[in-house]
């Protein structure tokens, strides 16, 4: 399933495998109110136009988690987003990425923060892999999901 197709539902998640297909909008109504906003500064297609990064972010606690996520290509920002998750609540956000290269993601909520180091190989693109975010009460995960 090519992530272009971007009105994605999400669909056979399980918190610490999220396989399957998803969905995103990535509209501004997470919580029905205007908790979400979006910069991207750089939306490039050089290895494959039908591919780029989605950050999957699920809210395993059991309080509303509210945030942000900021990604970062050589020390410059190219994606931010706010976020608003219920317990329980998953969402999937299109990034916009589509070239092979090293990353940083940060991840703030709930006065919790973590950075993870993401690399999109070829073979990444080639499966359509996706960036798994999980958080709990015991903080914040992230772990590449194929």
């Amino acid at each position: 399933m090519k992530r272009r197709e971007l009105a994605l539902t999400l669909c056979s998640m399980v918190p610490l495998s999220l396989a399957g297909c998803f969905s995103s909008n990535d509209s501004d109504d997470d919580l029905g109110d205007n908790t979400s906003e979006e910069t991207v500064q750089s939306k490039t297609s050089t290895m494959d136009p039908e591919y780029s990064l989605a950050i999957l972010v699920f809210n395993g606690s059991g309080n509303l988690q509210t945030g942000s996520m900021a990604l970062k290509h050589d020390n410059k920002q190219i994606y931010q987003k706010k976020f608003g998750l219920e317990p329980d609540d998953q969402r999937g956000f299109d990034t916009g990425v589509s070239d092979t290269g090293s990353f940083e993601l940060q991840v703030e909520s709930n006065d919790r923060n973590a950075t993870f180091p993401i690399t999109v190989t070829q073979e990444a693109i080639k499966l359509g892999s996706n960036y798994q975010v999980v958080i709990d009460d015991s903080g914040i995960t992230g772990a590449i999901q194929e």
